[in-house]
């Protein structure tokens, strides 16, 4: 047998800057809990050690899925100042040896954890650069004690870089076989220890709909069938209003039967917008406006202290005082005609006295305020936010703090002294509509911001710093439409309108994908909206007509 070059070996790997092989082949079965095939699902292993290496499949009509991992390696040696490389011998039961390579005199630090995240051990080497370098580790903790048996992690760090593999540690023996013989047996054995999140979801074709599943820490050790049951998901119910593009709901703060529902003009069908409402959960409905010629009803709102006090704005700004049975004009001081109209309106849940009203048209719009409930409004636009205010948000921890969104430039703007004075937040200038603000209720350092063609954007400090939030959406041209949390879970929902990828999505969670929860066969998402209910428990979707869909 020819002896195998080890040094050989490791200047390969150097030189090459990209080695992608085929891995292990994971296949099974998709299954609801009552043994019923689920074809058309994407099931995803997404590699927990770096959640850029995602492989998926759709399950088939018996709901069989087959994915082979292919296994990336870079060591481009222009990318990263030093390598790590995998451990020998892996698995092992007494002692392993960690190899690395730096090429700059610096401290290496090598840090052992297990599989939650916590630190067993921690070597320290004072190193002289472009030589190898290593460790030996005998799977023992910083006191001595031997570690329990499973996967666990080392990185070797230096200065603000850092590399991280995974090893197998199997005290004793495996069946009666050395850890030495099996991996003298099985080649692949140390590439093919990979710790997986595996997702299940929706596609537009998937049947039966499911509820999204998310499993953690799944082991692909070679070859394995893995098969998966899910649940059913619950089903979007149809409230009626099949002849209207909704495109603005609202849902009253104390009595979860009633519903309003506001719908956009069609010009060339003749076709008036309206307002709705329901006082017995969308079984029937009242129209409460027939609009004139372009009156969108684009936005509901609701005194949450006096709900029978209410604003819309189709045109102009209306306002009733005794739950839509009538209503009245309060646009005096707002300058409307039929190219400028009022365009987002927003009020103070704390002084509901104090309303804000964005105006917007080919030309621009302003910005207005008023404390006395319409009565009277001042123009606090100055020169910041005159092209075109489409979307508010106030802190609901402090007044004083409102975001608003332009249509033309596309900038986020952010005031904290209630509007007296205004600055661009660091989103910058995106030359795309800002259509939705969402801020966290509890953490309101945590703003989202619905953008056109760019989707979900995240700032975690108020607005200096912003990081796309887009995970789980595929299409590079994405328009988040609308954003709305579930306070009591913290999940949030999206209405997404893309090429390939419109829908209605869901975030469990900061560290999970958006997930598709959609209408079948629906197409339309780009007029749209959508609320909860006041328990939070429904959820209602306006577009060609009203759905509503109840939650877990």
């Amino acid at each position: 047998m020819r002896k195998f070059n080890i040094g050989f070996a490791i200047l390969l790997i150097i030189l090459v800057a990209n080695i992608l092989y085929s891995g292990p082949i994971v296949s099974g079965k998709i299954t609801t809990t009552n043994n019923t095939p689920v074809s058309q699902a994407k099931v995803s292993f997404v590699n927990i050690s770096d959640t850029n290496q995602r492989f998926s499949s759709l399950s088939d009509t018996l709901g069989n899925y087959n994915i082979t991992i292919m296994s990336i390696e870079n060591n481009n040696e222009e990318a990263t100042s030093f390598h790590l490389y995998q451990n020998y011998p892996n698995p092992f039961s007494e002692q392993t040896t960690i190899t690395y390579q730096i090429k700059q005199q610096a401290p290496v630090v090598i840090s052992i954890y297990n599989i939650l995240g916590q630190r067993v051990k921690t070597f320290r080497q004072e190193f002289a650069g472009h030589n190898i370098g290593q460790v030996q580790w005998d799977g023992r903790d910083g006191l001595g004690r031997k570690v329990a048996n499973g996967i666990y992690f080392y990185s070797v760090s230096v200065g603000d870089k850092r590399q991280v593999k995974k090893m197998l540690f199997i005290d004793n023996i495996i069946t009666g076989v050395t850890t030495a013989e099996v991996f003298r047996n099985n080649t692949n054995y140390q590439d093919s220890i990979n710790i997986y999140t595996v997702y299940i979801e929706n596609t537009d074709s998937t049947k039966p709909k499911i509820e999204p599943l998310k499993i953690e820490n799944v082991v692909v050790q070679g070859d394995t069938v893995l098969n998966f049951q899910v649940e059913e998901a619950p089903k979007w119910e149809f409230l009626g209003l099949e002849n209207e593009t909704i495109i603005s709901i609202a849902t009253h703060p104390n009595d979860e039967r009633i519903i309003y529902a506001g719908s956009s003009y069609d010009f060339s069908a003749g076709h008036m917008g309206k307002l709705f409402k329901s006082t017995n959960s969308g079984k029937t409905w009242d129209t409460l406006i027939i609009g004139q010629p372009l009156f969108n009803f684009r936005d509901i709102v609701i005194d949450p202290i006096h709900p029978e006090t209410m604003y819309t704005i189709p045109l102009p700004v209306l306002k009733s005082t005794n739950g839509g049975k009538t209503w009245f004009d309060i646009s005096n001081g707002i300058r409307i005609d039929w190219e400028t109209r009022a365009s987002s309106i927003a009020i103070d849940p704390r002084n509901t006295n104090i309303l804000y009203v964005g105006t917007g048209g080919f030309y621009g719009g302003r910005f207005y305020k008023s404390t006395n409930g319409g009565e009277n409004w001042i123009d606090i636009s100055r020169d910041s936010l005159r092209d075109g205010v489409i979307s508010l948000a106030i802190d609901p921890n402090n007044s004083n703090v409102l975001y608003a969104g332009t249509a033309w430039r596309g900038i986020l703007w952010k005031t904290t002294n209630a509007g007296e004075t205004w600055f661009r937040t660091g989103l910058g200038e995106t030359s795309q509509m800002i259509n939705d603000i969402l801020v966290h209720p509890i953490d309101t350092r945590i703003v989202l911001a619905g953008i056109s063609e760019i989707g979900v954007w995240k700032t975690e400090d108020g607005g200096n710093t912003w990081i796309p939030y887009n995970e789980g959406i595929l299409d590079s041209l994405k328009s988040a439409m609308k954003l709305i949390m579930r306070n009591k879970s913290s999940e949030i929902f999206l209405v997404n309108a893309s090429p390939n990828n419109s829908g209605i999505y869901i975030k469990y969670n900061d560290n999970e994908p958006w997930l598709k929860i959609g209408i079948d066969g629906l197409k339309e998402y780009y007029y749209s909206d959508i609320k909860l209910s006041i328990t939070e428990d429904i959820l209602y979707f306006g577009s060609k007509g009203l759905y509503y869909l109840k939650l877990k």
